[in-house]
């Protein structure tokens, strides 16, 4: 996965200090958080539930 870009005015977005390898882990971890939190929404998806409205603290 190449993770260097150019924005359409040719501006290069890849910082020259943030190394492709350290971007694709990034990509990675990323991908594996949103896959799990897809797992966990899943269940919920065209479920009915139950809104609490709680008083307000202030006064």
């Amino acid at each position: 996965m190449s993770s260097n870009s150019n924005l359409s005015n040719g501006v290069d977005t890849l910082q020259p200090d943030l190394q492709h390898s350290e971007l694709d882990r990034f990509a990675e971890v990323a991908n594996t958080v949103a896959d799990a939190a897809g797992e966990v929404i899943r269940k919920y998806f065209r479920k009915k539930f139950e809104i609490l409205d709680k008083e307000d603290l202030r006064k």
